[in-house]
């Protein structure tokens, strides 16, 4: 048992320094926030957030603490000798999780006969956590507005911190210390059965690992000695249980209405798009919701180094995707970047654009090689930072920048009233290549209050997408606003009765397909309360009256 009366982290209160409870090198300190924001309660577990000397606290009790103190004993001790008495390899276990679960329940079910089963529901839960998952951290992950998990090193001696939505959207996303340590063993417990999971290898030689957890829908990256120089750390993100639409970002405050109407308008004018941002930023958010948006004409195409964007989940909507793997090995990810463009005239969706294999994809824009959308991520959180990746760092010439016609730029914008963050649009460009410089020009900007993003292209021109939106839409220069505003203004009625209704069907992919075939034509030509009247009624149609 670690020593309980030792100061952590320059925690200096009491409220900090006494544990509440402490389970197989899991040490949950008792925290009081001075302001609870909201409670939470999921898989036996309890939760509380709030606000204590000015930061946000995420306080968890797990199912664990309402065990008697002889019950806790027992189960550590069955627990440790556990893999002495099964008969079947531990790392087969590991690898099947649902037939590891079963038969450690069994197992341990079996040979319970000195335990008190007023708890006989929580004990399965407990085995099969602590011997084959990833113990506490799946209590964690058992919240579903759990975004992100950091462990830091050493983690003895560092509270583990999460991100977290709150559930009253305007507050946005917190980042908040959480009332856990972990001790080392366990946290390496931990990371083997996920190098285990993902057949990887964490070593003095390979001391970084990127895996998926797919059982619980999450992404991994570890860090150790000699990377780490203080030891192992973890960072863990979840991926969305369901699927992004541009409505949904707007009911989220994560996109203006005009914009999402500008981006629907450029998918469908299969226009080549990147989304840049930093890490967290909301970019791989923001790729996937353009992907309802595009053409259903063709196969789409997602490469992904790791599977990010939820292809299973829109292969059942009905799409037709076929996913490739670029692992970073530049002559394998060469290969797999031309053998996309030679398997059909669909969208191409790059989960990150990076390394030596994008001079590919962009010379095939160029050339035309790639002759329908092309949608892609890149780390790069300004302008500045975006050319500087692409011409310095990859290689790409100046002219092959040319075939990209729309930058979306994503960042983080904190409330300094609550301290919570929201992931938003930041500014929409486009390269002018008419000097020969190639210079960004903004497409969308922020005004001088810098909380609205306004339109810029009815003052300039917008280079090759303008071309586009003429050639694939019928639109012209001087209707492209006006086109955009009445397309975003579908997407704001879907989120208006979303929030109303509290219906997810009405931002659904399905919905969205379903509305992207008023016509264009249609929308020009109808009034507002007229389009109205027919967005409300398809969407009436298709989910239900609602009083």
């Amino acid at each position: 048992m670690p020593e309980v009366g030792r100061r952590i982290n320059n925690m200096s209160s009491i409220q900090y320094t006494t544990p509440l409870f402490q389970f197989l090198g899991a040490t949950f300190f008792h925290m009081v926030p001075e302001k609870i924001i909201e409670r939470r309660e999921f898989d036996n577990s309890s939760v509380s957030i709030g606000l204590l000397d000015g930061e946000w606290h995420y306080c968890v009790t797990p199912g664990e603490a309402e065990l008697g103190p002889m019950d806790i004993e027992r189960i550590e001790s069955k627990i440790k000798r556990l893999p002495e008495t099964l008969s079947i390899d531990v790392q087969d276990l590991l690898r099947e999780q649902r037939l590891a679960k079963e038969l450690l329940q069994a197992n341990f079910l079996n040979d319970c006969n000195d335990l008190d089963f007023s708890h006989d529901a929580v004990f399965p839960r407990i085995i099969s956590k602590y011997c084959i998952g990833l113990g506490v951290i799946e209590d964690l992950l058992a919240d579903e507005l759990v975004e992100d998990i950091i462990i830091s090193s050493p983690c003895s001696e560092n509270r583990v911190h999460v991100a977290t939505r709150l559930s009253d959207v305007s507050l946005g996303s917190v980042y908040c210390k959480t009332n856990l340590v972990l001790s080392s063993e366990l946290l390496r417990a931990m990371v083997n059965r996920i190098c285990i999971f993902g057949n990887k290898e964490l070593t003095l030689n390979s001391p970084v690992v990127e895996t998926d957890i797919p059982y619980l829908n999450a992404r991994v990256s570890a860090v150790d000695y000699p990377v780490s120089p203080q030891g192992l750390s973890v960072a863990i993100r979840r991926r969305s249980s369901g699927l992004w639409t541009l409505a949904r970002l707007i009911s989220l405050g994560s996109i203006s209405w005009t914009v999402a109407g500008f981006l629907s308008l450029c998918c469908a004018a299969k226009a080549s798009i990147i989304v840049a941002g930093g890490r967290g930023s909301g970019k791989t958010t923001l790729l996937s919701a353009l992907i309802p948006e595009l053409p259903s004409t063709g196969r789409i195409i997602i490469m992904e180094d790791t599977q990010e964007l939820p292809v299973p989940e829109f292969q059942k909507e009905g799409f037709s995707i076929q996913r490739l793997s670029i692992d970073g090995d530049f002559h394998k990810s060469s290969s797999v970047m031309r053998a996309a463009l030679r398997m059909g005239e669909g969208p191409i969706v790059v989960g990150e654009i990076r390394g030596a294999e994008a001079k590919i994809l962009f010379e095939s824009i160029r050339t035309g090689t790639a002759s329908s959308t092309v949608i892609g991520t890149l780390h790069a959180s300004d302008t500045d930072s975006f050319q500087s990746r692409l011409i310095f760092d990859m290689g790409i010439d100046r002219e092959a920048l040319d075939a990209v016609e729309v930058i979306v730029f994503v960042n983080h914008r904190k409330d300094p009233n609550t301290g919570g963050y929201s992931r938003f649009v930041s500014e929409i460009c486009a390269f002018d290549g008419k000097s020969g410089e190639f210079d960004l020009r903004p497409i969308f900007k922020f005004d001088e209050s810098g909380l609205s993003l306004k339109p810029e292209f009815g003052l300039e021109d917008v280079g090759r997408i303008q071309a586009k939106f003429s050639s694939y839409l019928g639109i012209g220069q001087e209707d492209l606003l006006k086109a955009s505003r009445l397309r975003g203004f579908i997407r704001l009625l879907q989120s208006n009765e979303y929030l109303r209704r509290s219906d997810d069907r009405i931002v659904s992919v399905s919905m969205t397909r379903i509305l992207n075939k008023i016509s264009i034509h249609e929308m020009m030509t109808l009034g507002l309360e007229e389009l109205k009247a027919r967005v409300l009624s398809i969407v009436n149609r298709e989910v239900g009256d609602w009083h």
